[in-house]
């Protein structure tokens, strides 16, 4: 399996597999806490009370259902020219709106001994598999099993879901360009047309006790069950519903 990682991170706390809803020890491990946390000049220093936070952040930290991902977390810092007051114990918290996914800011509330709130950036990785083009693919294009590797790859980097599994290919059609490398996610597929503009298609027109067989042309893209116009070798124009690869017209 491919590793992909984007130049220049710095990974902290690499763990194993973790599944959501079995993952207390990556998620402890992802998430140690020698938080460059200190709300004075000392920043590489945890203020005093703050032992909670690891417990704290392996709670809030959520795994897609179902999914194998391992936690890592990279701690930013308190910006430098910041000064507060000496603090006895500190507690982390979500802003509003929020989650611990990717790049986002935690806050910090000191409860004793001062009385200010900061918050300090953190970045939440969430390496797991997902397939990732080989070559260039363009958008429309159906995909193939051969047209992905699997690769492991960040989930928490992207604002869809990266998809691992290649029965997800079938009957879909890309809806965007990938570049080689790139991971596939679920907003890049769609259901792909069982029949496209132009297509000479079977037409079968049915009514009480009759059925007419014929031939044609589509008007436009449609995918299973959704209504299609069809212009016959006449000329007459048909409005009916796509049945497989074929149209049919109740009478």
């Amino acid at each position: 399996m491919t590793r992909l990682h984007p130049e220049g991170r710095r990974r902290l706390f690499p763990r194993g597999i973790a599944t959501a809803s079995a993952s207390r020890s990556a998620r402890r491990a992802a998430v140690s806490l020698a938080l460059a946390l200190s709300p004075a000049a000392a920043l590489a220093a945890a203020p005093p009370g703050t032992e909670g936070i690891e417990q704290w952040l392996e709670r809030s930290v959520a795994l897609p259902d179902g999914q194998q991902l391992r936690v890592e977390v990279e701690i930013g810092q308190l910006h430098r020219g910041l000064r507060l007051a000496p603090c006895e114990r500190a507690e982390p918290f979500i802003p509003s709106g929020a989650r611990l996914w990717g790049r986002v800011n935690i806050g910090l509330r000191c409860v004793a001994g001062a009385r200010w709130t900061t918050f300090l950036p953190v970045r939440v990785s969430a390496w797991g598999p997902a397939l990732v083009a080989r070559t260039p693919l363009a958008a429309g294009r159906i995909p193939q099993p051969g047209d992905f590797a699997v690769a492991e790859v960040d989930w928490a980097a992207h604002r869809s879901v990266p998809l691992a599994n290649q029965a997800l290919l079938e009957g879909r059609e890309l809806t965007r360009p990938l570049a080689a490398g790139q991971p596939l996610l679920t907003g890049h597929l769609r259901m792909a047309p069982a029949v496209r503009v132009g297509e000479t298609v079977p037409v079968v027109v049915q009514g009480s006790g009759f059925a007419i067989r014929t031939e044609a042309v589509a008007l436009g893209s449609a995918g299973e069950g959704q209504r299609i116009r069809v212009r016959t070798g006449s000329g007459k124009v048909l409005d009916g519903t796509i049945d497989g690869r074929s149209v049919r017209i109740r009478r």
